[in-house]
Parts: C-alpha cells; structure tokens; sequence
C-alpha cells in the first residue's frame, strides 16, 4: 500500500530511555500515513463483549502489584499466594479472541493491510503478536515474552486525547541492571519499540495500565533486527 501525500523525514534516533526502548509519534515515521489509516477499522469494540461482567473481574491487588519490583521479595509473596484456578495475568480484551461481530471482516481485512504496509516500512517480514483493548480500568501483568525473543513494535492509540499528560495509561518496566522501575506515560497514535531477550540477566520485565477513562488499543508486531535502520533508510 502506498502512503498517501508528502512523507516526512525520518526523525533522528531516539536515545534509549533506560534499555531497548524508542518511542515515536507514528506521524513522523516516514511511510506511516498507510499505517495511520488503517487505525480506525482496527480500534473496535466488539459486541461480542459484555463490558459489565468485564468490570466485574477487575482485581484492585492485582492492579497493585504493577507497582512493584517484580525480582523483589514483596511481589514474589504476592505471587505465590496467587489463585492460579482462573488466568490472573491480565485484565483485558484479545480483539482475535472475538470473531462473531459485525465489525470482524472489515477489522480482519485493516489487519492483513496493516501488516502489508508495515513491510513495506520495514523491508522485511512483520507478523502481529497480539490486538489488545484495554477498556477503563485495565491491565496486563508484569510478564517478559522470554519465549518470542527479539524486536517488538507497539502501535498505540487512544479514543481520544487526554486532557492531563500526567494522567494517563502507561507503560512500565524493570531495568533488568539497574532493577529500576520505569515508567512510561502514554498519548495517541504512538509507536514504541523494545527488545525481548532470553538471557535471565537481560529479561525485560514490564507492565501496562490503564487506570483512565480512555480506551486504548494496542496492535503488536515482531518486526525485523534492522527496523531502525530501514526507518532511516527512507528518510
């Protein structure tokens, strides 16, 4: 798919924050305009979810424990005493995990575009690794993704602006060196890109909430090693 009007020039190399971590506005991402457009036909809510009985599963000590060291001796008594009966692990909604909804084809099809024009970014094979809504009040645990190593991009949107750009959804992880806790605040239409390792020294450890009114959505990929330098390629 071809990107629609002028492209911008590649923006200059993020610096890490802390580890494998940069994050773009996706508007100024060169060859992103065909990505952007497909935003609207990907951020649905299904029918299919019954939003009650959702908020109904909302556990306040799970959301508590994002808040804590995940190597640490707190988090660890927390996550033994766990009910492992049900899945605690997350707190939202797996957009594939709903088929029978009048919106699926066309989110089916925006998907299958989405990954054409993202390798066409990127020069190589993309595949999606997860198409998440996270609905008011949400989360995802802490968790690495140790068995998928390698480069992740994050397509991150919102149903509208926030109105505080300290009151928002974040993105929080542990420096696997320093054990630091860093945390992210969020905004529309971003694109966040970190590396997934194996090594138990180098296991990137990380969360996400949503403790806003807002929606949010997040489309995952695996993207090629050289993403960044075919970023700067098309500058």
């Amino acid at each position: 798919m071809t990107a629609s009007g002028p492209e911008s020039a590649a923006p200059a190399a993020a610096e890490p924050t802390a580890f494998y971590h940069y994050e773009y506005a996706m508007e100024d991402l060169p060859g992103f305009a065909a990505v952007l457009a497909e935003l609207p036909a990907l951020k649905i809510k299904p029918s299919t979810v019954d939003l009650a009985e959702f908020d109904e599963e909302f556990r306040a000590d799970d959301l508590r424990s994002t808040s804590l060291a995940p190597d640490g001796a707190e988090y660890q008594r927390w996550r033994a005493a766990l009910d492992t009966s049900r899945r605690r692990d997350f707190h939202l909604v797996n957009l594939d995990s709903h088929t029978g909804h009048e919106d699926y084809e066309a989110y089916y099809a925006a998907k299958i575009r989405l990954v054409g024009a993202l390798e066409k970014v990127f020069g190589g094979d993309v595949r999606l690794s997860g198409n998440l809504w996270y609905p008011p009040s949400s989360y995802r645990l802490w968790h690495t993704n140790e068995d998928q190593p390698g480069w992740r991009m994050y397509l991150i949107d919102f149903d509208g602006e926030f109105p505080d750009a300290e009151h928002t959804s974040f993105f929080r992880y542990q420096h696997p060196e320093t054990g630091e806790l860093v945390t992210l605040r969020e905004r529309p239409r971003l694109a966040r890109f970190f590396k997934v390792e194996q090594d138990p020294d180098r296991l990137f450890w990380h969360c996400i909430v949503n403790p806003t009114p807002r929606h949010r959505w997040s489309f995952g990929c695996h993207v090629p090693d050289t993403w960044l330098d075919a970023i700067a390629g098309r500058s």
